[in-house]
């Protein structure tokens, strides 16, 4: 779809860096297409330890002195490295503080130039919507169409290019307090599809609200799911993670995620009733989450009390 550039500009873009400038700046070179006119840039600082960040951290920053297009440029620069579970969660809590809503991309979350207005366009219509909490770009369903509308809706918050507002972020709690009563209570029985799935993500999520995982998206996925809220997920996909399958930051998933081909959304279509697309989840679930590799391991021998001990050590050998 080609949109006015005046209609993808009214929405801030946040983007995360660390100490990749090559991946970067193609990420750069894509938010240009849209031209913000406001970019907030949050970036971490050098790790000690490493000796070759503290040039390429300089290196990345280095991107942001001269745009090839006229914002206003907000730079949350740490002078020191505060781990990825730290910088992001504060860097997104500042940006959301200034700004009643956002698009926000990770150095190596490549966008499609409809993503932008795609964002956009959804962002004024779900805005008062409690019922939604965030808009991605993503979309793992292998070329199936969904729907004959743009878009579907999941119990799914993925973080590859995605948007939010003030209002569902203010629910985020990095230290995820309401995740002991909400697994106690069944609560995840309600937003998986089968014992298999709510073992595994029951497994991460533990692993998240015990520090065991330096991610802030499994704390913001938990609250959207806490909260019942839903996400819009494209009817094709819009973001491609360019960051490699060895890439340190998203450990847990596998390569075949990495370097999707893009697709252009076409004109937007709104579908007629709003409810979660239970199919797109359970395919998505198993290809893309190991859903088809865990029934074939443990279906056949043990009941699904038994999965969640044996679910975190395959986990622990995808990390």
């Amino acid at each position: 779809m080609t949109a006015p550039r005046a209609s993808a500009r009214r929405t801030p873009v946040v983007l995360l860096t660390f100490n990749r400038p090559a991946l970067t700046r193609r990420v750069l070179e894509a938010v240009a297409t849209a031209a913000p006119e406001r970019l907030y840039v949050v970036s971490d600082g050098p790790r000690a330890d490493h000796p070759d960040d503290a040039r390429l951290v300089a290196e990345v920053r280095a991107l942001f002195d001269q745009l090839p297009w006229s914002c206003e440029i907000v730079r949350d620069y740490a002078h020191e490295n505060m781990g990825l579970r730290q910088r992001v969660s504060s860097g997104l809590t500042a940006a959301f503080a200034a700004e009643e809503r956002l698009i926000v991309l990770e150095d190596d979350c490549l966008p499609h130039a409809s993503f932008f207005p795609f964002c956009e366009a959804l962002l004024d219509r779900f805005a008062t919507d409690d019922r939604v909490s965030s808009i991605t770009g993503t979309n793992f369903q292998r070329g199936q169409p969904r729907t004959e509308a743009s878009y579907y809706f999941s119990h799914r918050h993925h973080v590859w290019g995605w948007a939010s507002w003030r209002r569902a972020w203010q629910h985020f709690d990095l230290a995820m307090t309401r995740w002991p009563e909400f697994v106690a209570t069944g609560g995840m029985a309600t937003v998986t599809d089968d014992p298999y799935e709510e073992s595994y993500w029951t497994n991460l999520y533990a692993q998240a609200y015990r520090g065991e995982r330096n991610s802030w998206a499994y704390p913001w996925s938990f609250n959207c799911v806490a909260e019942g809220a839903l996400c819009v997920r494209p009817n094709r996909n819009l973001v491609t993670n360019i960051g490699g399958a060895d890439d340190p930051t998203h450990p847990n998933l596998s390569a075949r995620l990495h370097d999707l081909p893009l697709e252009p959304l076409g004109a937007l279509r709104h579908p007629s009733v709003m409810v979660r697309h239970k199919a797109a989840d359970i395919f998505e679930f198993d290809w893309a989450f190991h859903g088809e590799e865990l029934r074939e391991r443990f279906a056949p021998r043990r009941g699904w009390r038994t999965l969640l001990p044996r679910i975190r050590r395959l986990l622990r050998g995808h990390a």
